[in-house]
């Protein structure tokens, strides 16, 4: 199945949910992360039972700190 992450084109081999997209990434900080799907902030409690469909955006962004 095809989705797009940060707007790149990613052929994912079955379905997942969007924590199993992360760990798949090897996102290394995944509490310092925001996820959207399809334009709208997914609350980090379902992460883990909100599932990727074909074509959704999935748009992941990681804080930053500095200054």
């Amino acid at each position: 199945m095809e989705i797009f992450v940060n707007g790149r084109a990613q052929t994912l081999s079955r379905m997942m949910t969007l924590q199993k997209l992360l760990i798949e990434l090897k996102v290394k900080h995944p509490k310092g992360v925001a996820v959207a799907l399809n334009g709208k902030v997914v609350p980090k409690a379902k992460l883990d039972s909100t599932t990727i469909q074909q074509n959704d955006s999935v748009d992941i962004v990681h804080a930053v700190g500095g200054g």
